[in-house]
């Protein structure tokens, strides 16, 4: 927990989503959108003002610094296959966005059958392209979502400062 100097707490406006359903192997060379789901969490029932969600996208609603945290769990990853997991940022919930930053950039060796893709980075509200978005790409064997051990992929979000 986050604390003040007194020892009080200190309470983040936060989002979390996960990635549970519509799993399919992901295509090789390819930019794909993690679909995050419906089970998302609400910190202190106030983050609605500060986030949306629509299309697996996350709408940054007020302005200020973001921490961004990711992880993407697969498997069925082949030896010397290289996945990269990318921060975007848009306009709307469809179409190409612009890249943030890349949260991961992996190489698996042989038999690394199943791993835990974690990424962090800041990111500061921008009006213009408020919706942020994950992409995960596999350089080759079309890998698959995992959940195993019940750590599905995620996102989470806190708004750290105005």
């Amino acid at each position: 927990d986050i604390t003040e100097i007194d020892g009080s707490p200190i309470s983040l406006p936060t989002i979390q989503a996960t990635w549970n359903t519509g799993y399919t192997n992901l295509p090789n060379a390819t930019e794909n959108e993690v679909p995050f789901d419906a089970s998302t969490i609400w910190a202190e029932g106030t983050s609605s003002q500060y986030y949306t969600r629509s299309s697996g996208r996350i709408q940054l609603q007020k302005s200020g610094l973001y921490a961004v945290f990711t992880g993407i769990h697969l498997y069925d990853l082949q030896g010397n296959m290289d996945v990269t997991v990318k921060l975007w940022k848009h306009s709307s919930t469809a179409g190409t966005g612009t890249l943030i930053t890349m949260q991961s950039d992996k190489r698996f060796a042989e038999t690394a059958a199943d791993q835990l893709i974690s990424g962090f980075s800041f990111v500061q509200y921008d009006p213009s392209n408020p919706w942020l978005y994950v992409t995960v790409n596999p350089s080759a064997n079309n890998p698959f979502p995992s959940n195993s051990d019940n750590t599905p992929s995620f996102i989470t979000i806190v708004k750290i400062s105005n």
